[in-house]
């Protein structure tokens, strides 16, 4: 074989495994040079019985089976590179991810845990549940998040858990009934979340040996609404609550209810285009001001002092977002409030398609933040409130 085959093999495997390694640039380079051999081989004055044409096209049928057998070496070459492993069914690798439907009162929901290690009843571990928002499934949240929020929960010893709200591929099932609106929770035949909640809460407590207030709501837009819902019908089993950018039933905030002191983590943008932060009417859906919210949940959780107000420093320079907090002083139970100036609905750290972003733009929704960590914000929030 000639010199001219030898720098095709070479170039047919580099390609194939610099291409399949994500390396494009030296992909795409290596098919360039390649081309630049063919043209080089092609102007040469050759003078054999076959030719230059018959040269040629022995050449580029030597090149397609020389690109083959690279390809087959690349693969191997990857295969080595990321082995395929099985855990044994018997001793499970932590930490560990896996999918587990919930049935109580009728409704069947699937719940995806991510648990950090071994549960024990010698050594508690705290769980944060995270409920997805309107359309999504607790599968869906967990692809979203798990990225920020891995390194946290195995540092701190918390098994996170993603129940879905409905089953199948309908997408109004796939709501949280938190009892505020009958007429909606009648037209979509939505089941009584907050029971089933509330029974997924004890199973977790049986069987991961989850210690009362030691759980930890984490609510996104429709699951807020839900996470609020649960801090009404629940709250001396939870630890705290979190709602990010989340729809706030005006009928939760209602000063007559008299509710013990819960600690709240507030995060919303000023430019969500989904559930503004200045309020929401929109057909069956009502959604308070964010500042109402807080007013209620001051009053609710006793603070005695205006909040301090810091402006979080920049994380990336690229970003034109923001981070305002507001620390509220001298109340009962913890109470704090992360204003994402120019965020959008999806809170920071959340991994989204670009499609789904250029949808939420259509609707002037503002950016994803970079400007804070949403892992290391909830984990200091709750450890801090369950010590």
């Amino acid at each position: 074989m000639t010199l001219f085959g030898f720098l095709l093999m070479i170039g047919g495997i580099l390609q194939f495994v610099w291409l399949q390694a994500g390396w494009f640039l030296w992909g795409g380079g290596s098919c360039l040079v390649l081309l630049g051999l063919f043209a080089l081989f092609y102007w040469m004055p050759f003078s054999t019985r076959w030719g230059k044409w018959g040269w040629l096209t022995i050449h580029l049928l030597g090149f397609v089976l020389f690109f083959i057998a690279g390809g087959v070496m690349g693969a191997i070459f990857l295969a080595f590179q990321n082995p395929l492993t099985i855990p044994s069914p018997q001793e499970p690798r932590y930490p560990l991810v896996f999918d587990q439907p919930f049935t109580f009162s009728g409704h069947r929901g699937n719940v995806r845990y991510f648990i950090p290690e071994k549960p024990s009843n010698a050594r508690p571990m705290r769980a944060m549940i995270l409920l997805h928002g309107a359309g999504l499934t607790g599968r869906l949240k967990y692809k979203q998040t798990i990225e920020a929020l891995r390194k946290s929960a195995v540092k701190y010893r918390t098994i996170l858990v993603y129940p879905s709200s409905g089953q199948g591929g309908d997408m109004r099932a796939r709501i949280w009934n938190d009892g505020e609106n009958a007429k909606t929770a009648k037209q979509y035949h939505l089941p009584n979340h907050k029971a089933w909640l509330s029974a997924l809460l004890g199973h977790l407590s049986k069987q991961m040996f989850i210690k009362k207030k030691q759980f930890f709501l984490v609510g996104h837009s429709n699951g807020g609404a839900m996470a609020l819902a649960m801090a009404d019908h629940i709250p001396n089993r939870l630890g705290g609550i979190a709602i990010l950018g989340s729809v706030v039933p005006p009928s939760l905030l209602e000063v007559e209810r008299r509710r013990p002191p819960l600690p709240l983590y507030i995060l919303h943008g000023t430019k969500d285009a989904i559930v503004p932060y200045k309020g929401l009417q929109r057909g069956q859906i009502s959604a308070a001001p964010i500042e109402r919210a807080l007013i209620s949940w001051q009053k609710r959780n006793r603070c005695r002092a205006e909040p301090r107000v810091v402006n979080l420093s920049p994380l990336v320079s690229d970003d034109p977002t923001s981070i305002r907090r507001y620390h509220y002083l001298f109340c009962t139970r913890p109470l704090l409030y992360d204003k994402v100036i120019g965020g959008g609905h999806m809170p920071p750290g959340t991994k989204t398609s670009s499609t789904f972003r250029m949808f939420l733009a259509l609707f002037g929704d503002g950016s994803i933040s970079r400007q804070l960590s949403m892992g290391d914000a909830l984990f200091a929030f709750f450890v801090e409130t369950s010590k």
